[in-house]
């Protein structure tokens, strides 16, 4: 499944995510293995962006406080019958699409006979099965005492198969290779296992200002460093496109968000503008001019972000909206990080020596 991949986006299955993934041009899809946490109250809109998709899809159920409460979250993260109810919905989800492969979150607090099961019933139904570890301080022992209890349970070619997500979750700064936890990951991955490939995952995306900052994407520059101490395995980056699923508030309804715009400069720094009263949408106008007047923007023609950038920017009667809400510019902010991670990576592998950051 990850042949030929060059990112996997982590994202959760919101509306603006899978509308994001939905505008992606053909060529790009064929270039990137998405993976989303599942969550929300509708299967229906999950089901059809899996039947229409028509690409490669990685699926894990969302256990980000955020969502706990949500029915998907509750139904799929169910350990009754060796989580009979998750098994059972991904088989039906196989069906429309053969390009899915699931995944399964390693928790300390995991039933283990229950998570070994689970595997193991994946491994007989699916091509390729995903192990997602996300290590802390605080956890990473607990999870490489699960994570030894499973290979225990399995031959040589099985793991060989699995796919190995190292998600280091939120991060503040590019130094991560040198913390305690990263280090023995590092080392227990080298001692123990023989992936076919291991996707590396963070997100530096900071929480949404007030005014304007530039914010540097720290993201690739871990991921190249432990790519380079591991050199004999396969390395996928990944990223959370743009969002911090950690970070985000549980909405009320007496929320009123200020408009926020980001943008992924060509250098990998975010440009992050927030600006104007709560729902004062028509600010986006002007926050869409200035985008276009960045130092490192990409072009016009560059996504469909882009283009949704440049018609904004040309609005001269505010009072037909086409301005959009904060959901739309939450599509375009996650549409146009995957586009220019993705050309990031492509530029990588046409010109390495530019991109050792060790």
């Amino acid at each position: 499944m990850l042949q030929e991949k060059i990112y996997v986006p982590f994202l959760r299955s919101g509306a603006s995510e899978l509308n994001a993934l939905t505008a992606l041009p053909p060529e790009h899809k064929s270039l990137i293995a998405p993976l989303l946490f599942l969550t929300g109250n509708d299967w229906n809109k999950i089901t059809s962006f899996i039947d229409s998709y028509e690409s490669h899809l990685w699926i894990d159920s969302s256990k980000f406080k955020l969502d706990e409460e949500t029915p998907i979250s509750i139904q799929l993260n169910d350990s009754t019958d060796n989580y009979d109810f998750k098994f059972n919905k991904y088989i039906e989800l196989q069906k429309i699409n053969e390009n899915i492969a699931p995944i399964i979150t390693l928790y300390n607090e995991d039933n283990t006979r229950n998570t070994i099961k689970l595997i193991k019933k994946f491994t007989h139904n699916f091509r390729t099965v995903g192990i997602r570890i996300n290590p802390t301080l605080e956890n990473y022992k607990d999870i490489i005492n699960l994570l030894d209890k499973i290979l225990l349970s399995f031959d040589d070619i099985t793991i060989h198969n699995l796919a190995i997500f190292l998600d280091l979750g939120k991060i503040d700064s590019s130094e991560q290779t040198e913390k305690e936890h990263v280090i023995n990951f590092t080392k227990y991955i080298q001692e123990n296992l023989s992936p076919k490939t291991i996707v590396t995952s963070s997100t530096s995306y900071p929480p949404k200002p007030v005014g304007i900052i530039y914010q540097e994407c720290f993201d690739p520059i871990w991921q190249e460093t432990i790519k380079h101490k591991l050199s004999d395995f396969k390395f996928i980056y990944g990223d959370y496109a743009a969002t911090s699923p950690t970070d985000i508030i549980k909405p009320t309804t007496n929320m009123r968000p200020r408009p926020a715009a980001t943008y992924l400069l060509n250098n990998l720094t975010w440009y992050i503008e927030s600006q104007g009263k709560a729902q004062e949408f028509i600010k986006f106008i002007q926050i869409a001019k200035n985008i276009r007047n960045l130092d490192g923007y990409h072009g016009d023609d560059f996504s469909w972000a882009n283009e949704e950038i440049k018609r904004i920017s040309q609005i001269t009667d505010p009072t037909q909206k086409g301005y959009g809400g904060q959901q739309t510019w939450n599509e375009i902010k996650i549409h146009q990080h995957i586009c220019a991670m993705l050309e990031s990576k492509i530029n990588q592998l046409d010109n390495p020596e530019e991109f050792e950051y060790w």
